[in-house]
């Protein structure tokens, strides 16, 4: 349980802007082929390296901490944040929910609010 007011931080669409053209990668990011558990095939990851100090900076200027709230869940510490420069993050567990939209809600709010 934090006691600090806390920065949730999404990978998909914050960081890797995976809805750009899949054959164009956009500008000043980089292409890292990724392959979190349970996939038989890599996936393509769009990461601007210069993004990781922007949530540290907030972090630091508000007194908050960073928590991935992610479909990578822990998986982010692995792949996702050393890529960034970003330390070992506290995560949220979304249970294989967190893609899920059902009543009008995101399946991650659930776990957030929890």
């Amino acid at each position: 349980m934090l006691s600090r007011p806390a920065i949730l931080v999404d990978v998909d669409g914050p960081l890797n802007p995976y809805l750009a053209k899949p054959t164009r990668c956009p500008a000043s990011y980089t292409t890292h082929r990724i392959r979190p558990a349970g996939f038989s095939r890599p996936l393509r990851v769009w990461l601007d390296l210069s993004h990781g100090p922007w949530p540290l900076s907030l972090a630091a200027a508000t007194g908050a901490d960073l928590v991935w709230a992610t479909t990578w869940e822990h998986e982010a510490n692995k792949f996702i944040g050393p890529r960034l420069g970003l330390p070992e993050l506290e995560w949220i567990g979304f249970g294989g929910r967190g893609a899920d939209h059902r009543d009008g809600h995101h399946g991650k709010v659930p776990a957030i609010t929890e």
